[in-house]
């Protein structure tokens, strides 16, 4: 843009200049041309002058001839000879002023022959006056006609003569004005086009300055600008919470930021005559000789890894590293970008998490493994209990009158509730205990069809209709996520409204990362702020009203929680019926 403006601002300079030039031109060529009419006007005026000049001489002659013919007077004589002496030199300035008219040259010796013939007649006439004392008669020889007939042609040539110079003379004044007129007008329309041009060009040069100072403003603007994206750069880049550096190809810091120096121990000046080689653990040394090869082949733009660094004080601190190149001329890697993140407090983290799931695996597997024994061990005094309660009712039950067989029948109904009970903690423990093991894709329709088979006594008994949308494949363990699906249908079987066939529906969709799986009937439900206790061990909302352990749900809950998802249940009260929710990965 600055090149197109030079070059506009030069060519109208040029053309201005140009435009002078030729209108300088113009005018001295006008001043010429009129130079030139005004000699040849003065010229014709000349010649007019001398024609005239000659005429009145001639014809002064003539008059003082003929004044001494009538009177005598010597007087006239002597004006007649000043006449007749200027002739000569009259005739001279007429001819040497016609020179370039070839016809006036012919007039002028036409007229040279006559004022000669009549120049002749004058002594003659001079010299019969003063010998008989009288003028001539007319009929004398010196009188005539042919003085007359002389004057008369005389008269005649330079009548033409002057004619033609009257003729030359208008030509040349009217050249002389049109060629005023046409001088005037290229005057007046240069002067017009050179103003319009020296305004364009005032108008261009306002403009380029303005332009300039724009520029100018903008440079300055952009300078302060970056001035400050410099500086936020540097605050940026020494006062990062994370550690940023910047390497050579042969992994010597080339600039790192006072994080990365309280990350390594080091000062920047002992850190920068150091390479990232020698402050790496000799474990992790080995990838970093591979990933810098790939760097140097253009394999790889970026690398990311979490790796070990050596303190100044001996002690190894674990980062996750984060390296880019700059790319030089030939596009190989001129610079390393490295960000440097401080990760060891989250690696301890990690290892005590670790150390705490391991002894907390191994805090459940006793667990487990007690609660299976003691489930086990409750069996064997339960069963006496049972066995002896049984014999005693039919060894001695008519001993007792109503209310003993009736406490007895509480102990009885009592000893099978608790055989329940051990019975589903028992189940409990065997079910999700191995929830982890058998992972694998599980088609969700074989599931569902396996859990319709394991409760078709119950929906045929209660009538109830169970539906559902297309299910999905999931990775899990089939048998505890048939066992999961069971149960809930399970519960909406028990918990029906007496007074309809119940409906059960199952329903599946993508939701973010998950699948979200919907189980809902149309059963008695239960109040709001229930909906996270009915998942607890042994919590049921309805007493012994309708049978159950109480157990069902908190399985279904500890299994999915288990396949890393979630389970949730909602309702409006009493009498609307429940909705069951559950997420398994997709």
């Amino acid at each position: 843009m600055k090149a197109l403006h030079l070059s506009t601002r030069t060519l109208l300079l040029a053309c201005a200049l140009a435009l002078v030039a030729i209108l300088g031109l113009s005018l001295l060529r006008s001043l010429q041309r009129a130079e030139e009419d005004n000699i040849r006007v003065a010229h014709t005026y000349r010649v007019l002058l001398a024609a005239q000049g000659l005429h009145s001489e001639v014809a002064d002659a003539q008059s003082c001839v003929r004044g001494f013919l009538l009177s005598g007077t010597e007087s006239y004589l002597v004006e007649y000879q000043s006449a007749l002496d200027a002739i000569p030199e009259t005739q001279r300035q007429l001819r040497q002023l016609t020179l370039d008219n070839r016809e006036e040259q012919s007039s002028l010796d036409e007229m040279d022959r006559l004022i000669a013939a009549r120049r002749r007649l004058f002594p003659l006439a001079i010299a019969y006056r003063r010998a008989h004392g009288v003028a001539p008669p007319p009929g004398a020889v010196v009188t005539r006609g042919s003085g007359k007939i002389l004057m008369d042609r005389i008269a005649a040539v330079l009548d033409g003569i002057v004619r033609t110079e009257q003729g030359l003379l208008a030509q040349r004044q009217a050249a002389s004005r049109q060629l005023a007129a046409n001088t005037s007008w290229a005057v007046g329309i240069s002067a017009v086009a050179l103003l319009l041009l020296l305004t364009w060009i005032t108008y261009r040069v306002e403009a380029d300055f303005a332009e300039r100072q724009r520029v100018e403003r903008d440079l300055r603007s952009s300078r302060q600008a970056l001035e400050a994206s410099e500086r936020l750069m540097r605050g940026t880049f020494d006062n990062a919470a994370v550690g940023i550096a910047l390497a050579a190809p042969n992994g010597r810091w080339l600039q790192v930021n006072q994080r990365l120096c309280d990350i390594v121990g080091y000062s920047k000046e002992e850190l920068l005559q150091k390479t990232f080689q020698q402050i790496t653990h000799p474990a992790d040394l080995q990838r970093e000789v591979g990933w810098l090869d790939n760097f140097n082949k253009g394999a790889i733009s970026t690398y990311s890894t979490e790796k070990r660094y050596l303190r100044k004080d001996g002690s190894i601190t674990w980062v996750n590293l984060t390296v880019s190149f700059i790319p030089g001329a030939d596009g190989r890697p001129e610079r390393f970008i490295g960000v440097i993140e401080d990760i060891n407090a989250r690696k301890n983290a990690e290892e005590a998490l670790r150390a705490a799931n391991r002894s907390l695996q191994r805090s459940n597997e006793d667990l487990e493994q007690f609660l299976y024994a003691a489930s086990h061990d409750l069996q064997e005094p339960l069963r006496t209990v049972s066995v002896f309660s049984q014999l005693f009712v039919r060894d001695y039950g008519n001993s007792f009158d109503e209310k003993g067989r009736r406490y007895l029948d509480i102990v009885m109904a009592s000893s099978r509730r608790m055989q329940q009970l051990i019975d589903a903690l028992l189940a409990f423990s065997m079910n999700t205990a191995d929830v982890a093991a058998g992972i694998q894709s599980v088609d969700f329709e074989a599931v569902f069809s396996q859990a319709i088979d394991a409760l078709r006594s119950q929906i045929d008994e209660a009538g109830a209709t169970v539906s559902h949308d297309p299910l999905p494949t999931v990775r899990g363990n089939a048998l505890r996520l048939t066992e999961v699906l069971q149960n809930l249908i399970s519960n909406s079987l028990k918990y029906r409204r007496p007074d309809c066939a119940p409906y059960i529906h199952i329903a599946c969709i993508p939701h973010g990362d998950d699948w979200l799986f919907t189980v809902r009937d149309d059963g008695i439900g239960f109040e709001p702020v229930d909906a996270e206790r009915i998942f607890g061990m042994f919590k049921r909302l309805h007493g012994g009203d309708i049978p159950g352990t109480g157990i069902g749900l908190a399985v279904v809950k500890t299994v999915i929680q288990r396949h890393d998802g979630r389970v949730w249940a909602q309702s409006e009260g009493e009498g609307k019926g429940a909705a069951f929710f559950f997420t398994l990965p997709r």
